[in-house]
This record gives C-alpha cells, sequence and structure tokens, in this order.
C-alpha cells in the first residue's frame, strides 16, 4: 500500500497499542486502558496486535514472501522506536481522551499520590502532567 518502511511503523505502531492494553489490564494500571475495563482491555489489544499482523502480511507482495531487502537492519532499528515510541504516545493521549472524566482515584493530591507508572494506577497520564505543571507554576 504505501512503502515497506511506512507499513513496518504502521504496524509496529498499532501493535505497540496493543501490547501496553494488555500490559496495564494485567498490571491493573488503569490510566493507560483506553477502554475502562480491563476485560475490554485485553479484548482491544489482542485485536490491535492480531490485527496489525494480518493488515501487515496481507499488504505485502505474494510475488516474494519474506522480502524485507529494500530495509537495512539500522534503518528498521529506526523505524521500530519510531513506532514504539509513537504507539506509547498514541496510547497516553487516547487514554487520557477516554478516561478523562472517569473517578479513577479519590485523592486529588499530588503529595500521597505515587511516582512514575505507579501514578497511572489511579490517574491518567495528561491529567498528572497538567497537575505537575500547575504545580510547579504555582511554586514559582
Amino acid at each position: 500500500m504505501f512503502s515497506l518502511a511506512i507499513d513496518y511503523v504502521i504496524l509496529v505502531t498499532v501493535a505497540t497499542c496493543g501490547v501496553i492494553q494488555l500490559a496495564a489490564a494485567w498490571s491493573g494500571l488503569r490510566g493507560l486502558l483506553i477502554a475502562r475495563h480491563a476485560r475490554a482491555s485485553y479484548a482491544l489489544g489482542t485485536a490491535l496486535i492480531v490485527g496489525a499482523w494480518a493488515w501487515f502480511v496481507a499488504i505485502g507482495d505474494p510475488a516474494k514472501p519474506g522480502d524485507l531487502t529494500k530495509i537495512e537492519g539500522a534503518e528498521q532499528f529506526g523505524l521500530f522506536l519510531a513506532g514504539a515510541a509513537a504507539g506509547t504516545l498514541l496510547t497516553a493521549l487516547a487514554s487520557s481522551v477516554t478516561q478523562w472524566r472517569a473517578p479513577l482515584r479519590r485523592d486529588r493530591s499530588l503529595e500521597a499520590s505515587p511516582e512514575g507508572l505507579d501514578a497511572l494506577r489511579d490517574d491518567v497520564w495528561l491529567r498528572r502532567i497538567a497537575t505537575r505543571f500547575s504545580r510547579k507554576a504555582s511554586r514559582d
């Protein structure tokens, strides 16, 4: 459909979103779930991974099975990193939009809340960033 490089980045981006949904549902990171329930996120994650691979295989050239000679190893590594980063950012944004109004946590103070990925157990990524910047601006 597109060039092989763009198709590969799309594959990695969509599959990364699926893997993150499965991992977030498994570990209880409700702030990273695009669907509100873990079972729906398992189904969504599985559908994204299987769908991405099925699409990538379906658009391939049947005359040249397994032909990836147009993409060198270093280029493939760079494309994989770009797709993985895009999938991670896309998941964080999509989960923030779909879960923005969901009551994920009761306590809104950042002082008592965990840091890092554990913070996404009870809050969404965009709200954590907005709260962090507003708190930093109020101190200055």
